[in-house]
């Protein structure tokens, strides 16, 4: 007797590191029942039908995907599989006061694959620069966010926030006082908020 063989097949899509394969198995049998071994490439398996599998590093992988029918025949399909990296966004910042452009250091970072940015500084403003410059406009506290997205299309966000601190007015009076007298000094320096330092 001659026993119908397994076609084995499988299709699947590329995915970032943060995402789950969803393996959708198109093999095909005339007649008969199959079982199915799944090997990811990673050291782990599964025996579903059309499993989901999640890495945990991205990199290239081997999967493939063994069918044995109920009467012992055998086929398997074998397909290379790119999960690709995430961004790490991440980036420091300095103090900030009224009047000053405030510079912003990109700390970001990626396995392999380049990143772009976007800024948003939450006064109406964006930027693409990896690091950008950025004056604010008046007195507060804003949400940074940058977005940093791979030519893979992964997506990572930071968001800090930063304080635009009022510019102190510095300011004094004194009196006319005769040579060799003490000068009395009046301070008069005023800041919106918070307190002063004075040298």
């Amino acid at each position: 007797t001659i026993y119908p063989r397994p076609v084995t097949s499988f299709t699947s899509e590329d995915v970032c590191l943060d995402e789950s394969v969803q393996f959708t198995n198109t093999s095909t049998l005339t007649s008969g029942t199959s079982n199915y071994q799944w090997f990811f490439g990673d050291s782990t398996t599964s025996t579903d039908i059309n499993p989901t599998h999640q890495y945990d590093t991205a990199g290239i992988y081997e999967v493939t995907l063994v069918q044995t029918s109920d009467l012992g025949c055998v086929d398997s399909f074998q397909e290379t599989h790119i999960i690709y990296p995430v961004p790490d966004a991440d980036f420091s910042l300095g103090n900030s006061c009224y009047g000053d452009t405030t510079d912003f250091t990109n700390l970001s970072s990626i396995d392999f694959g380049t990143i772009t940015y976007e800024w948003d500084f939450s006064d109406g403003s964006t930027d693409t620069a990896a690091n950008p410059r950025h004056l604010f406009n008046a007195l507060g506290i804003y949400d940074i966010t940058l977005t940093a997205t791979s030519d893979f299309g992964c997506v990572d966000e930071q968001v800090k926030n930063i304080t635009v601190h009022p510019v102190p007015t510095a300011n004094f009076t004194f009196e006319d006082a005769c040579e060799e007298s003490a000068v009395a000094l009046t301070n008069l320096s005023t800041i919106s908020a918070g307190t002063l330092a004075y040298d």
